[in-house]
């Protein structure tokens, strides 16, 4: 028994007539009555009595006329039910800081593919500083960034600590080395620092020099590394795995780690639908990338 079969049954019973039911349905008036007889053959009874004025249920048939059009209708609404769940994905709105993009990118990107059904993410890039600005406007709901949000109506947890290893070209003679000393007073080259919009290095913990440079660009650092020199110091997970003419090279001193933080609007500022997947983006893409 098929769908197709009840639909021309309740046609034909609402008409009472074969023909109009095949005008209606735009099929043949042959079809209808091949499709009334393969109904009838298997369910073993006759469900018409047909006549020169039409065709009348029989007593089964009006039986059945009630059953088939409750269950025609139950399967329509969850038809429309589907339809509508699709129709209405919820959309999560992420920023990233910069730097953090470049990290995070793939996996979001897969992310996003997986779920394509029950979710729309967007995503922001912007700038370090601009960070904490998106949760407050409501113009994210969920901030990736090297700072905690602290803006009220918002959660912050932290995400990831990272070493800081320095990165040298290898023709320097520093590569020699196997920690990089160094005197916080006195240091020694000049360094490549990385701002992400600020005016001082994001994980350095002093005053950049004369001579020193300062860039929002990770990209722009890494060519002046490799055509000009310097020291670079980087967040260990930020370093990619291309850099064949560079040496890694760590501090003879501890100095204090990267952090991560995810921020995130706290649930009364949606439904339930949008908070869940909310959590289950940050459990299964923002922490479960930084764990591995």
């Amino acid at each position: 028994m098929e769908f197709k079969q009840l639909n021309v049954f309740i046609t034909a019973a609402d008409e009472h007539s074969f023909l109009r039911a095949s005008q209606a349905l735009f099929v043949s008036r042959q079809a209808v009555g091949k499709t009334i007889d393969q109904l009838e053959e298997e369910l073993g009874m006759k469900l018409f009595v047909r006549g020169q004025n039409g065709v009348q249920l029989t007593p089964a048939g009006k039986y059945f006329y009630t059953r088939a059009k409750a269950l025609v209708s139950d399967l329509n609404d969850l038809r429309s039910e589907m339809s509508s769940m699709w129709q209405s994905q919820v959309s999560i709105k992420v920023c990233f800081s910069e730097a953090l993009w470049s990290f995070y990118s793939k996996v979001i990107k897969e992310y996003a593919s997986r779920n394509s059904s029950e979710v729309k993410i967007e995503t922001v890039v912007v700038p370090e500083p601009e960070c904490e600005h998106m949760l407050p406007g409501l113009d994210a709901d969920v901030v990736i960034s090297f700072a905690p949000q602290n803006a009220r109506n918002t959660t912050t947890s932290l995400v990831m600590e990272s070493s800081i290893v320095f990165l040298v070209r290898k023709e320097d003679p520093l590569a020699a080395e196997d920690v990089l000393k160094l005197s916080w007073s006195k240091r020694v080259g000049r360094f490549l620092l990385f701002t992400g919009g600020t005016d001082h290095g994001l994980w350095w913990p002093t005053i950049p020099r004369q001579g020193d440079v300062c860039c929002g660009s990770l990209e722009e650092l890494f060519g002046t590394l490799q055509t000009e020199g310097g020291i670079l110091p980087l967040p260990e997970f930020l370093v990619p795995n291309t850099l064949g003419r560079l040496r890694i090279l760590r501090p003879s001193k501890p100095v204090d780690p990267c952090r991560i933080y995810c921020s995130m609007l706290r649930k009364h500022y949606h439904d339930a639908a949008k908070y869940e997947q909310l959590v289950r983006f940050c459990d299964e893409a923002v922490i479960a990338e930084t764990a591995d």
